[in-house]
């Protein structure tokens, strides 16, 4: 399959994505949207956030076909106090289906992450497999981050699973780049950027 790249603003609120696709959709905004995936269909999502929103935000995935893929990154980056408060559900109704949730947050001032990730894998959908990660850096003593998984799993021969990660930068490291000429901004720059930039530029 050839792999087709677009950047869009948002999507759209129901979208079906027919078999045999792939496709690779890059946007700066999350808005509740259901996406249906065909056979053999791979999407991968990329979104970075910058600014925040009032009301919760949810991506839900349906895998209806067997051998469809998504792979959802997303990067955050809060300032002020921006609220980013949404969730993502992969239903997988067909066999050897794959969902991929990676979400990882620089925040700083009074921002605020708060992520639910729903894992459902249903009956009939064997081999299947679905995993969730979120990474947060916390940067400000009011900054405030939270990951809620649910897994929802009926049939057997599946794997699924979740992990999250909370943390400060690393002095240890900072005093190593400061022994290689850099200053404390410049290292925390650095450090930041490969954060985020490594999420981005995962391969899947």
């Amino acid at each position: 399959m050839t792999k087709f790249t677009h950047t869009i603003k948002a999507l759209p609120k129901i979208w079906k994505i027919p078999d045999n696709k792939k496709l690779q959709i890059m946007s700066e905004k999350l808005t509740t949207s259901e996406i249906h995936l065909g056979k053999n269909t791979e999407l991968n999502l990329i979104v970075f956030l910058k600014k925040g929103w009032d009301k919760n935000q949810e991506q839900k995935f349906i895998l209806e076909g067997e051998n469809s893929k998504i792979n959802f990154t997303c990067a955050i980056m809060g300032k002020g106090k921006n609220n980013f408060s949404f969730q993502t559900t992969s239903q997988h109704k067909a066999k050897n289906t794959k969902a991929d949730f990676l979400v990882r947050a620089v925040l700083f001032d009074e921002s605020k992450v708060n992520y639910l990730g729903n894992i459902q894998i249903e009956k009939g959908a064997e081999m299947s497999s679905a995993h969730l990660s979120h990474d947060s850096l916390i940067l400000s003593e009011k900054a405030k981050t939270k990951t809620t998984p649910s897994l929802e799993i009926k049939a057997d021969n599946v794997k699924a699973g979740h992990s999250a990660t909370i943390g400060k930068i690393d002095e240890n490291i900072i005093f190593y780049m400061q022994t290689r000429g850099l200053n404390t901004k410049n290292c925390k720059k650095l450090i930041i950027e490969n954060f985020i930039k490594s999420c981005l530029t995962r391969k899947n």
